[in-house]
């Protein structure tokens, strides 16, 4: 799971969730330099987490898979590198 940039970029959002990094002041920063809104963001957080938590769960699962792509994503599916071609 190590490597796969879409997994470990969802981890660090998760991360930084957990510990409460992302206050009304940084998530309106972040928008602004975005140029979103800040429901956007917080979108985008949310997505991430829900990505770490499957990867998670895939890899604690019987088959003990850790090969997720995005489920909204599926062209992201068999990148190992997690970038869709970007």
């Amino acid at each position: 799971m190590w490597t796969n940039n879409l997994v470990q970029f969802a981890r660090l959002v998760a991360e930084l969730e957990a510990a409460g990094a992302f206050t009304e002041e940084i998530m309106g920063c972040v928008a602004a330099s975005m140029d979103v809104t800040s429901q956007d963001v917080i979108e985008l957080k949310d997505r991430a987490v829900r990505i770490w938590q499957e990867a998670v769960a895939r890899a604690n699962s019987p088959t003990g898979r850790d090969d997720l792509a995005a489920p909204d994503c599926p062209e992201l599916a068999g990148d190992p590198c997690g970038v869709g071609g970007l």
